[in-house]
């Protein structure tokens, strides 16, 4: 959690998301407040917060509180105090006619009922007036899947756009919709879509239904999709001079340059609608240069037309030709389960064969990391597959038959240090291996590596100037059971062109280590053996639209499904929770529900109002727990002594409350500790 810059500009969003905040219990308490002076109850303190009173005045029998602790609230009623529950069986303070004691079961039912009712009234006023005002919303378009993962598994793309998520219809529907139906799920997750497809010179759109099945024993359920970038490029940081491109790359070697804001309607002659457009375009034009057309304007002014030369952006390599591992997922539905026979996990790719280039060895001859590329130029082709497998513990070579898609390589990204790289043509993953075959003569590696000229080790790269903040040398360890894959440091250097590497290598057969000069990897743009990215170095905006209502009757109808369905999550988080397949780790305090009111503050009205309609449905259904202290264990009681015809035992009202006061306390600890210990410092794992 990043801790809020407290600069001039953030102190109206900081004090409107306080106020918010406050309002929230503000109501809470107020409809307790309301209902007990209704039913004639002497209400003797209302107040703001826990603790130690920082401020108080009194206005007739009741004195108004501000508290130390702004976690909550509380009504304190003559004969009621949770600190104190042997008031509740106290005849003394019965016998007295303003007393909360004194009053009918259902009058004390509407009084503890009444600041659940508030919240859930005032939630559907705050999202009635967030659609009319307007609320930001990321739309359920696929951005990236993470190879490997349940989603690339179930063959999802990048511009996938849901319609439906297991019962949730419509279009758009959010990105927030996906992620929670399948964090709140017990099981797989159906849904259905719209496919874009660009096959180099037309866009069409078809439907596609799937299944997926979210991978479990993290925080929550995922199934590793992230949402979509838009078309808009980043404003340029206050002050900043450097250009809103990634410096090194084609994009910032465009005429005229790119401007922060600039909106991309246009490649050449193809429209851009999206981002999954963008990159299919660029992928098959990765050799050309190319024309983008973008729009430039103020927000409230008629935008501009500008067209902006970009030249290829080519690979940066030290020259490596490196060792592939064995597949490590395949898609369903892809060339590689249709392939005769079929590839399986486990396999090890040695050759490709085919009628263009005859017979090439995968590692000395054909690198590994060019795998993706090379496969998408032999689409349409039927051509063989040589592969190692190990069969009832003996090792056998095995030739598969097989037809590539049309799908350009480098697309799937290896963004973690285990994910696999892609062969998008045949539907696999894969490892690329540390191990160095063979460096290339006059590479920037040649000399610094494999100086025996035998295979060797790398067992860390390190980047200079740094990658981040935060960066360490990457390390590699064979070893390991979920070692890093060759591919993600060799993403890095594509990302940081200008950097320079150190490597540290150990020698394949003497075992002896040493550690490379600073090398700078060099584009891969000799005539005849150009490797172009699919890429061009334009850092985008992530996707964003507005809803906004028409009119009141349709903000209503909008609020009170909202409402509704927020209702339904929350009891899914609960039992999810109950049963394992939520982490708790997945809480969040109140620093965090505080950062996550400045957040949307910082947006907008409309998306402040937004997040306090889910924090009033929140605080409802919290607060109606059956737990002993909350206003869902005073229900309890209530409910017993309706039953039995008398109250609860003092024993057992005191024992009670203790208990559940224990438990919230604790559970106020552990979403402290989270917020501060793993969210805030990150000492924690998530």
């Amino acid at each position: 959690m990043a801790i809020l810059a407290l600069s001039l500009s953030s102190v109206p969003s900081i004090l409107l998301a306080a106020l918010g905040l406050g309002f929230v219990i503000f109501i809470h308490e107020l409809g307790h407040f309301a209902v007990a002076k209704w039913c004639d109850v002497n209400v003797e303190r209302f107040s703001i917060g826990f603790g130690p009173v920082i401020w108080s005045r009194t206005w007739g029998e009741t004195e108004y509180a501000l508290s130390l602790i702004p976690f909550g609230g509380y009504v304190k009623m003559l004969g009621q105090d949770d600190m104190d529950p042997s008031q509740e069986t106290d005849e003394d303070l019965a016998e007295d006619p303003r007393s909360y004691t004194a009053k009918s079961v259902p009058q004390r039912m509407a009084i503890i009922s009444a600041g659940v009712i508030m919240n859930l009234l005032t939630s559907v006023l705050f999202f009635l007036f967030a659609f009319k005002l307007g609320v930001e919303f990321t739309p359920a378009v696929v951005g990236y899947t993470r190879p490997g993962d349940p989603a690339w598994v179930a063959g999802l793309r990048t511009g996938d756009e849901f319609t439906q998520v297991n019962g949730r219809t419509g279009r758009p529907l959010r990105f927030i919709d996906l992620r929670q139906e399948i964090a709140l799920s017990s099981g797989d997750v159906h849904v259905k879509g719209i496919r874009r497809i660009y096959d180099g010179v037309k866009m069409t759109e078809e439907d596609f239904t799937t299944t997926l099945v979210p991978k479990t024993g993290d925080i929550i359920p995922t199934v590793g999709v992230a949402p979509s970038l838009g078309m808009r490029l980043p404003q340029a940081a206050e002050g900043e001079k450097a250009t809103v491109t990634i410096p090194g790359t084609a994009a910032a070697k465009s005429t005229p340059p790119f401007e922060g804001g600039d909106e991309i309607v246009k490649i050449d002659e193809v429209d851009i609608s999206g981002y999954a457009d963008l990159q299919n375009v660029l992928a098959r034009r990765r050799g050309q240069e190319v024309t983008f057309t973008v729009k430039r304007g103020k927000k409230g002014e008629t935008p501009t037309t500008h067209e902006i030369k970009t030249p290829p952006n080519y690979f940066h390599t030290l020259g490596l030709k490196m060792d592939i591992g064995p597949i490590t997922a395949i898609q369903q539905g892809s060339p590689a389960t249709t392939a005769q026979p079929p590839l399986a996990v486990d396999d090890k790719i040695t050759h490709i064969i085919s009628e263009t280039d005859g017979e090439r060895e995968v590692g000395a001859d054909l690198n590994a990391l060019e795998l993706p590329d090379y496969l998408a130029t032999l689409h349409g082709q039927e051509i063989k597959i040589r592969v190692k497998r190990s069969t009832s513990g003996q090792e056998e070579s095995i030739e598969c038959t097989i037809t590539p898609d049309d799908r350009p390589g480098w697309t799937e990204t290896p963004m973690g240090p285990s994910v696999p790289l892609t062969i998008p043509a045949i539907g696999i993953g894969y490892q690329v291996m540390p191990l160095v075959l063979k460096v290339e003569e006059g590479s920037p590696a040649f000399g610094e590596v494999n100086r025996g000229g035998k295979p060797s080790f790398i067992k860390s790269i390190e980047f200079f100037p740094p990658i981040s903040k935060e960066a360490e040398p990457i390390t590699f360890d064979n070893k390991s059971e979920d070692p890093v894959n060759w591919a993600y440091a060799f993403w890095a250097m594509q990302q940081h062109p200008e950097a320079e590497v150190v490597l540290q290598i150990s020698e394949q057969d003497s075992g002896q280590e040493y550690t490379t000069k600073k090398l700078t990897p060099q584009p891969r743009d000799q005539m005849g053996s150009e490797w172009y990215l699919p890429i061009r170095g334009i850092p985008l905006n992530m996707l964003t639209e507005r809803r906004k209502a028409a009119t009141y009757g349709e903000s209503l109808s909008l609020a009170y499904n909202r409402t509704k369905s927020s209702l339904l999550e929350i009891y899914l988080t609960l039992r999810n929770l109950a049963t394992g397949r939520v982490s708790p780790k997945a809480l969040r305090g109140p620093l965090g529900i505080a950062e996550t009111a400045y957040h949307f503050s910082e947006k907008g009205l409309g998306d402040l109002l937004w997040f306090l309609g889910l924090l009033s449905v929140s605080l409802a259904v919290l607060n109606f727990l059956p737990i002993p202290v909350l206003d869902g264990g005073h229900m309890v009681f209530l409910i017993w002594e309706g039953i039995r015809g008398k109250p609860a035992s003092e024993r057992v009202m005191i024992a009670a409350n203790y208990v559940g006061l224990c438990f919230v306390l604790c559970l106020m600890l552990w979403v402290l500790s989270l917020d501060i210990f793993m969210h805030l410092l990150g000492w924690w794992k998530m």
